[in-house]
């Protein structure tokens, strides 16, 4: 039967819709194919045995592997931990200068200014360093500077942890410039005119973005891994602080923190003893008794050791001095007693989490609808440290950092080589020893892709207990070895490293022999103390935050991991 050409038209659209409706709906319910799970996978770090091959280049490879493997097994030489020269202008601010050969000549001169508080963390460094920003970017925009203190300006770099904060300026200036360039962001009344609305509107966009920079699971994870009321997850990215947060509170919070820390000054010229007429004492003799206070007492001795082990050496090193000029003392700082309260470190336990072995089998998922790829953070949360007895505390950081380097140090860990050089399942996996005053704790972290979700997270928990069932070869040993040795020898080839890894000790209580206790530990580690070491961080069972589409992972979860307890919360 023919159809009328008036309605033929009015046919082909209904068809058509139908069609792609039908198209629509099958795409919407397409099955997810999820990953397969595997058994874990180990790189081999052996020489072939019985490699032989008529290329040349393929034997004189076998020889060089043979040669590395040889010099891998002998002792490999600690890096020697250079020190400063360093001098105390007040009970709080100590000065320190590396040797002449350690000078920048690209013809700046570079100040670095960091306070420390090692008793206590920070409140809310993350508002004041927003703080401290806007100041740089108004001084820049209502002040005429030459061009040369301009470039100075710009060249400000700020940056802070929970129990620092520190500002570099590089440039032609001279030290005295340079010395009073940061410390007018100290003085009392600095951040009296700033444009408080945009700290805060700067601070709640931060949040936003840190949804997909991954910032917004690592606070999540941190919570969950050391308690909500752990002083490092109260001091940062607080809302509450954020929202109340005025011209008043800002200067309170300023003047708080800046009577709180303990400032060391990084030059670049020779130190004596000179200051602008302020009573000081040097690092080699004993300090005065109000430096020895109890509430000081335990950074200035740390301060004392690993100064004067090399003080004598170097002051014959130098010939060149600088004159009382040379170093700015504020006013405020000459005179003003310091503020520290201590803490107790049991204050990390709480009622709605606590930084203890994990007992139970729980994977936490944010749920982030419609995500194309799930977040992955697993942690293990090392022994509480003693702030009393450091021995428990630097062991643990030992064995957080070589495990952490066996399993997670990029292209060459057990993670890397496994989840994504064999498998595919992602584009990166690493592992990260966190070695703070109040919290030390091992994680790893990654992204995979949906359908790769249970896959990836079991593949990681896999691997963790095959450390703890499986001796580790020797062979893959020495490598651990030779990467932390060179990771140490890079940092000691360039001030920078120097610096960070100077302020680290004294953060953490730790002299010069600490160094050359770890060194004769990594030199002598086996596949039995490996084992050791497995089994004292992995002890417990992890804490897992995901993020990613929970109503499209969990089945490929619970298949995959049938014990483990999955709870869906909210960032």
């Amino acid at each position: 039967m023919l159809i009328p050409k008036n309605k033929h038209p009015k046919l082909i659209i209904i068809s058509s819709m139908i069609m792609l409706a039908l198209m629509t709906l099958g795409c919407q319910h397409s099955p997810i194919h999820f990953t397969e799970a595997q058994a874990p996978n180990i790189p081999s770090f052996d020489v072939p045995e019985n490699h032989t091959s008529a290329s040349n280049t393929s034997t004189n490879l076998s020889q060089l592997l043979a040669a590395t493997q040889q010099a891998q097994s002998k002792a490999i030489k600690p890096v020697a931990y250079q020190l400063p020269h360093t001098i105390t202008l007040t009970k709080q601010f100590h000065a320190h200068q590396w040797p002449t050969s350690e000078v920048n000549d690209s013809g700046l001169n570079r100040l670095y200014l960091i306070g420390i508080s090692a008793q206590q963390p920070i409140t809310h460094p993350d508002i004041l360093v927003e703080a401290f920003k806007q100041k740089l970017e108004e001084m820049a925009n209502t002040t005429a500077y030459s061009p040369q203190m301009a470039s100075c300006l710009s060249s400000i770099k700020i940056r802070a942890s929970l129990h620092s904060v520190g500002m570099t300026i590089e440039c032609t200036a001279t030290d005295q410039q340079l010395q009073q360039q940061l410390w007018q962001f100290w003085e009392k009344g600095a951040l009296s005119d700033i444009n408080i609305a945009t700290v805060k509107r700067n601070l709640k966009l931060n949040k936003h973005i840190g949804a997909f920079t991954g910032s917004e699971i690592d606070t999540t994870f941190r919570q969950q891994l050391l308690g909500q009321q752990h002083p490092y997850n109260l001091n940062i990215r607080n809302e509450s602080a954020i929202n109340e947060l005025d011209n008043t509170t800002l200067q309170t919070l300023h003047n708080k923190i800046r009577q709180q820390l303990q400032w060391h000054l990084f030059i670049p010229s020779p130190i004596t003893s000179a200051t602008h007429g302020v009573a000081q004492s040097s690092l080699n003799s004993p300090l005065d008794s109000q430096l020895n206070s109890p509430l000081n007492s335990q950074l200035n001795s740390q301060l004392n050791s690993l100064s004067s082990s090399t003080s004598t050496n170097s002051a014959n090193k130098q010939n060149a001095t600088i004159t009382s000029s040379d170093i700015f003392v504020p006013t405020w700082l000459a005179t003003t007693q310091p503020n520290l309260t201590e803490v107790q470190p049991n204050i990390i336990t709480n009622s709605t989490g606590s930084a203890t072995k994990q007992s139970t089998q729980t994977i936490l998922i944010i749920d982030a609808k419609d995500t194309v790829q799930t977040q992955t953070r697993v942690g293990f949360v090392l022994a509480k440290p003693d702030l009393v007895n450091t021995t428990n505390h630097n062991q643990n950081s030992t064995d957080c950092k070589t495990i952490a380097a066996l399993l997670g140090r990029s292209y060459s860990g057990r993670l890397f080589y496994d989840l994504r050089e064999t498998r595919g399942l992602t584009y990166g996996i690493y592992g990260r020893c966190v070695d703070a005053p109040l919290s030390q704790y091992l994680y790893f972290y990654g992204s995979t892709s949906l359908e790769n979700s249970g896959a990836f997270l079991k593949g990681i928990i896999d691997h963790t207990q095959l450390l703890k069932d499986q001796a580790a070869k020797q062979t893959e040993i020495n490598a651990v070895i030779t990467y932390l040795m060179g990771k140490q020898q890079l940092a000691s080839d360039h001030k920078y490293g120097k610096e960070s890894r100077y302020i680290n000790n004294l953060l953490l209580g730790r002299t010069a022999s600490f160094e050359q206790l770890q060194h004769e530990t990594l030199n002598s580690l086996t596949p039995k103390a490996i084992t050791t070491m497995a089994n004292h961080v992995f002890e417990g069972n992890p804490v897992i935050v995901l993020r990613g589409d929970a109503d499209k992972i969990i089945p490929d979860l619970n298949e995959k991991l049938p014990h483990w307890q999955v709870i869906t919360i909210s960032p």
